[in-house]
């Protein structure tokens, strides 16, 4: 796993003059929007104590002063014990999503947006009471998407033991599946759900990416940046009454490499 750094980021010269001339729609809602932006990044380590460990980690534990003290309760080979230590000290991310978060951040400063990026584990809920936040990751690499689960649709069910990845569809309307089953190989077929909705006190806004992978999720990032919106998404973009919408894709990549094409399954809006 690679480690971000983010001095690469803040020195990476000097900033260019701000403007909105050509960017999507998305990025044009969040330069009207009020508040800066804050890009959280996933925690890598914790989906390694997961894989550890062998289950998914609540919020209110990862949030604990004792965290990881269950796991490594739960697991009585020295070694491992050690590996779970060293991992829960560590601030790591993929590679694929720190570049989500530098796309995110250097488009958002050239539309004039101030952002910053951040890392989940340092993270509190107050800063999901201000501005506008952008979480990448699903639930096992970013526990605070789960404040929003009953707001979004299709959620994403991990099961480590079996080693399944799937969406559930809660809602299905005609024509869609209850359920779609990531898989991996030489060609591999990820899922990503991108949902919008209002921060936790209704201020602003919370953009959450949660696919299949971090390759699914860099692509969904490009795409919500830099790609062609559904017409529908573009004009709610455009409402000053926005308070939802969900877009469910697939997407298709070989060994490893993230994919720019994607196929819309379905969305929501509200």
């Amino acid at each position: 796993m690679l480690i971000l750094l983010f001095l690469l980021v803040h020195n990476s010269g000097v900033p260019k003059a701000p403007s909105t001339l050509g960017v999507n729609p998305f990025v044009q809602f969040l330069s009207r929007s009020e508040g800066d932006v804050k890009i959280v990044e996933p925690d890598t380590s914790l989906v390694m104590i997961e894989d550890f460990a062998g289950g998914s980690i609540p919020l209110s534990e990862y949030l604990s002063k004792d965290f990881p003290q269950r796991q490594l309760a739960m697991t009585k080979d020295p070694a491992m014990q050690k590996m779970i230590s060293s991992l829960n000290t560590y601030r790591t991310t993929s590679a694929n999503e720190g570049l989500i978060a530098v796309d995110f951040f250097e488009t958002l400063n050239r539309a004039g947006v101030h952002a910053t990026i951040r890392y989940a584990r340092d993270l509190h809920v107050s800063d999901l009471n201000e501005g506008n936040t952008i979480l990448i990751g699903g639930p096992n690499s970013d526990p605070w998407v789960t404040l929003f689960n009953d707001r979004i649709n299709f959620r994403h069910v991990d099961n480590i033991a079996q080693q399944t990845s799937s969406f559930e569809n809660l809602r299905p309307a005609a024509g869609e599946q209850a359920h779609y089953i990531n898989t991996w190989g030489n060609q591999s077929v990820g899922y990503v759900d991108i949902a919008l909705t209002q921060n936790l006190s209704q201020s602003g806004y919370v953009l959450l990416i949660n696919g299949a992978d971090m390759q699914a999720n860099e692509a969904a990032a490009r795409f919500m940046l830099h790609g062609r919106l559904p017409p529908e998404i573009s004009s709610l973009l455009n409402r000053k009454d926005l308070r939802y919408f969900e877009l469910f894709l697939r997407s298709k990549h070989i060994a490893g490499e993230s994919d720019s094409t994607f196929e819309l399954v379905a969305f929501r809006i509200k």
